[in-house]
């Protein structure tokens, strides 16, 4: 049996040879009717991307379009010598580029790298740092069902070089299967479905390598797990975890890390209504993130701080960190935080009495939600202003209200039903509405299918963000 010669034909050989048959005026086509090679092969081989050809088909190419065989070797040689891109630091800089500069930019980016994948010899190892990378672009876009796919094939590519043994122990410690899972956890968690978010959470536990590559994983995992459980009024667990990630070395290290913590903290703390130590926890962390200079954590911190004083009945403090975190808004990246500022400093106005300066400030928190397309913390302003507009005896306009939030929260899986289903059914019955059975038929079957399940009380939820993943 004769094994035929193939030949590896590169991104730059086929742009070469596409060129080629443009400059002759011919299409793919054409070129096959002349040849007889397929339109499809044609086509393969104009993308290159490292595919092997049989030589015999490419010789046949070569002498239609007037080009000897020995061109496209040299052409080769000519490529494999010149300076090469370290592909990983290539790869580094396009994660960069979409944290720091251009989000769609960084996109075009990596849609040209992608041939890389196929051609370089590290490019099999670097496939699931690749798909992580484009699950990250469809998560800050908001794509959950792309990143979540994304995500799941960097982590079903990396466990399939690990037993293959494609790469060694040494070479197999970037943490992109942990970052994958906390990047899971985070869109999980984002649409309540707490559980999922633990069990990846605990996935990225166990395979997470120490002394591998992106460290801050380590603290996001945790970090992440701490606010789930708080989220399912697990709060001792949380504590726990939160207590025992300060007293680590490397705590004192990340500032954005030991913040991020302080921070998840000291809403903790408020949500286990211990306000004073939250205020005194939240006030000696205010001078760290003034000397590191970090916006997000600091206008995460003076909200906090508004609500544990508020908490407290010192309205004064309350409003000046709600306005000092409202004044932070032109220079934080993560613009849908300001929501739910919005929110709390329309519900303490709510609780002075300022009904119609707390309408104002809660329907901006709505302008917001929609604005920066943020549901979860849509849905939620959408609650208190339904809370507001009722104690002002707008009542249609409070159905309105509800409505939309029960709409938002369906759509998207969110697990505050129970609220707005019981504030819906006491409109219908004061207003004799022919909804009230249906609302109530809907409560009912609600409360007895997810009674187990539910976990969150609209009024004192935890709010704290997990911590995006850092480049």
């Amino acid at each position: 049996m004769v094994t035929q010669e193939r030949m590896h034909v590169t991104t730059e050989m086929g742009k070469y040879l596409k060129t080629r048959r443009k400059h002759l005026g011919y299409t793919q086509l054409e070129v096959e009717e002349e040849t007889n090679i397929p339109q499809s092969s044609i086509s393969s081989i104009e993308k290159g991307r490292g595919k092997k050809v049989d030589k015999l088909v490419l010789e046949s190419l070569c002498r239609f379009l007037d080009i000897s065989l020995e061109t496209i070797e040299n052409f080769q040689i000519k490529v494999e010598a010149e300076d090469q891109l370290d592909p990983r630091l290539q790869l580094t800089a396009i994660e960069h580029e979409m944290r720091l500069v251009d989000l769609d930019q960084g996109l075009d980016e990596l849609k040209e790298y992608e041939p890389l994948l196929f051609e370089h010899e590290q490019g099999k190892a670097l496939e699931p740092t690749f798909y992580y990378v484009a699950g990250k672009y469809h998560e800050d876009k908001k794509n959950y069902d792309e990143a979540i796919e994304m995500y799941g094939k960097a982590i079903a590519l990396e466990e399939q070089q690990s037993h293959a043994r494609l790469i060694t122990v040494d070479e197999n410690n970037s943490n992109i299967q942990p970052a994958c899972y906390v990047a899971l956890a985070r869109i999980y968690n984002m649409k309540h479905q707490l559980d999922q978010a633990i069990v990846e959470l605990d996935k990225g536990i166990e395979c997470y390598i120490d002394g591998g590559e992106r460290k801050y994983v380590f603290f996001h995992l945790w970090i992440t797990k701490a606010i789930v459980l708080a989220r399912m009024d697990k709060n001792q667990e949380a504590l726990k975890i939160l207590e025992s990630l300060r007293k680590k070395n490397e705590f004192a290290i990340h500032s954005d890390a030991r913040l991020a913590i302080v921070q998840v903290h000291v809403e903790l703390l408020n949500k286990m209504k211990l306000y004073a130590e939250a205020i005194e926890l939240g006030m000696t962390a205010l001078e760290d993130i003034k000397i590191n200079n970090l916006s997000d954590r600091a206008f995460e911190l003076w909200s906090a701080l508004g609500e544990s004083f508020s908490k407290e009945k010192q309205i004064k403090n309350a409003l000046l960190c709600y306005n000092m975190a409202l004044k932070l808004e032109e220079v934080i990246p993560k613009k849908y935080l300001i929501i739910k500022t919005y929110t709390q400093l329309g519900v303490l106005n709510m609780e002075l009495g300022n009904l119609n300066t707390a309408r104002d400030i809660l329907e901006k928190a709505i302008q917001k939600g929609e604005l920066h397309k943020d549901e979860s913390r849509l849905v939620e302003a959408f609650i208190h202003l339904a809370e507001c507009q009722i104690v002002q005896k707008d009542e249609e306009k409070a159905y309105e209200s509800l409505s939309n939030a029960l709409r938002i929260s369906r759509n998207h899986s969110f697990d505050l039903e129970f609220d707005i289903l019981l504030l819906l059914i006491d409109i219908c019955k004061r207003n004799n509405l022919q909804e009230y059975h249906k609302y109530s038929d809907q409560f009912i079957n609600y409360a007895i299918s997810d009674r187990q399940k539910r976990r969150v009380v609209t009024m004192q939820r935890f709010e704290a963000d997990p911590p995006s993943v850092q480049f």
